[in-house]
């Protein structure tokens, strides 16, 4: 949480956080901690429910996404509905949706198989092996009912 609080830090204007973190102040010219790790903490959480994955600050990936997590959050916290808020929020929806389809809990996995067997290919315009005139006189039986059948 400290480090993407630093992350952010490092990455957006002071004046830009000093007047989300403390909205009721006109010209403030520091920025609330408070306020910043509270959001930080949101972004975190969300991140992991929506990502999968727990926020690693040694990722750049993870950073870039949280960061704008947390802009989004203190967006939130000022209580006024405004473009901005809009804004950040589907920055923040949009990146966290590349995040979870690229690397995240929802990642694309590749079939992967140690087996020496080998798919066989069929021409196209061809009939698949199994609806060939060799399997026509093959009649698979009917289950049989039992005490375990729902009939």
């Amino acid at each position: 949480m400290a480090e993407l609080t630093q992350e952010v830090l490092k990455r957006y204007s002071r004046q830009f956080l000093a007047e989300l973190t403390q909205q009721d102040e006109q010209g403030a010219q520091d920025v609330q901690m408070s306020v910043l790790q509270a959001a930080a903490e949101d972004a975190e959480s969300q991140f992991l429910t929506e990502g999968g994955v727990v926020y690693d600050g040694s990722k750049k990936q993870h950073v870039q996404v949280c960061c704008l997590g947390v802009v989004y959050f203190l967006h939130l916290f000022t209580g006024r509905y405004t473009d901005a808020l809009a804004a950040a929020r589907e920055d923040w929806v949009a990146s966290l949706r590349r995040f979870s389809r690229g690397a995240g809990d929802r990642a694309r996995l590749l079939p992967v198989s140690s087996s020496p067997l080998v798919p066989s290919t069929q021409p196209q315009g061809t009939r698949p092996d199994m609806d060939r005139d060799r399997w026509d006189s093959v009649v698979p039986d009917m289950p049989g009912g039992g005490r375990n059948d729902a009939s």
